[in-house]
This record gives C-alpha cells, sequence and structure tokens, in this order.
C-alpha cells in the first residue's frame, strides 16, 4: 500500500511538470480523432482561443479552398455565431444556384448539340443506305461519313461539352442511323454531289 502511494504521488508530480504525462494522446478531444498528438495540440491551442481563424470563411471545405487537413478540422470543430451561420447558409444558398445553373447550361448546350445532330444523323442514314443498296461506293461513303462525324464534334466542342462523354459521336451515330430499305431510298443529283464534295475536300 505504501508503494502505490508512493507511485501515485509520482505520477501526479511528473504530470505537473509535463502536461504530456497527463494528457495522453488517449484523451484527446473528439474533434483529433485521426490527428497524431502533436497536430492535435495544434488544432486545441487555435480552437481554446475561441477566435475562428480568418480561413474559416463560407466555402472553406470546397475542394481547391487550399486548407490543410488541420485548417479544416479546426474550421469544422468551432462553433459559428448567428451572424456567421446567417452567412453560411446564404454562401451555401449562392452556391446551390450556382450549381443548378450551371447544370442547367450544360443541359442546354447537350440538348442543342443533339438537335443539330440529328440532321447530320439524317444525312448519315443516307449515305449508309446508298452504300448499302449500291448507289455509292464504300471509300466515298466512309469518307463522307467521317467528315460529317469530324463535324458534329466541333460542334460539341464550341458548346463547350469537350470530354463530355454522354456526348459521344460514335455512340449517337450508333444507336441513331438507321440503314432504310432500298425502295425508299431518294438521292437527288443535289445530294450525291454534297456527298461527293464531302469525301473529295
Amino acid at each position: 500500500m505504501k508503494y502505490l502511494a508512493t507511485g501515485l504521488v509520482l505520477v501526479c508530480t511528473l504530470g505537473a511538470i509535463n502536461p504530456s504525462v497527463a494528457t495522453s494522446p488517449d484523451r484527446q478531444p473528439d474533434y483529433c480523432t485521426g490527428f497524431s498528438y502533436d497536430a492535435c495540440s495544434r488544432i486545441r491551442s487555435t480552437i481554446e482561443t475561441g477566435i475562428r481563424p480568418p480561413y474559416c470563411a463560407p466555402g472553406f471545405g470546397l475542394v481547391g479552398s487550399g486548407l490543410t487537413p488541420e485548417q479544416q478540422r479546426i474550421c469544422y470543430a468551432q462553433p459559428l455565431d448567428a451572424a456567421e451561420l446567417k452567412e453560411e447558409r446564404a454562401w451555401n444558398d449562392r452556391e446551390a444556384a450556382w450549381q443548378a445553373a450551371q447544370k442547367q447550361k450544360i443541359e442546354d448546350a447537350r440538348a442543342m448539340v443533339r438537335e443539330s445532330w440529328a440532321g447530320y444523323g439524317d444525312l448519315i442514314e443516307r449515305i449508309e443506305t446508298g452504300y448499302k443498296c449500291g448507289v455509292l461506293e464504300q471509300l466515298p461513303s466512309n469518307v463522307a461519313v467521317q467528315r460529317l462525324q469530324g463535324v458534329m464534334e466541333s460542334e460539341k466542342d464550341r458548346a463547350g461539352l469537350i470530354g463530355d462523354t454522354t456526348m459521344s459521336v460514335q455512340d449517337f451515330t450508333a444507336t441513331r442511323v438507321r440503314v432504310g430499305k432500298c425502295s425508299r431510298l431518294t438521292l437527288s443529283a443535289a445530294m450525291r454531289g454534297f456527298i461527293a464534295g464531302l469525301s473529295s475536300n
């Protein structure tokens, strides 16, 4: 019993001299979860000032904000006052409205391009049908189709849809172009001249 009491006195004395003994990493606050003891000390020292750092402005949690994981944890751990909470909500509302506007802008661009592509799809369909029915030769037909698809790709790029995987010219052509019946094929002299011009330029 005497040795136990002596040990307790020694531990308490060490804790008074070195706070790190009394406050072990196992007793870190919840907001320190996932951080080292040293990182937690830095986080805690900032939070305990009660002053919200300037970098905790609305939007601090967005990708590209430039904040370190420690800074983000500080911002999340510190409560907002009424004015800051109102500002945060207003900022989130503006961000959501901007995101919705951007999404609608993209959908409008897609619709515009698809509408234009429909006309090219009709041309490609007539060319493919003409080749199937022996009215057009293979090489001019292939070149004409490739050039029409190139024009379609250019329209997609101009609409700001570069890299949009939902807008594939090849997929559009594969799903929308249907080779028609030879009995219904109509290729006027003007149309044949147009196709010849595509394949020769």
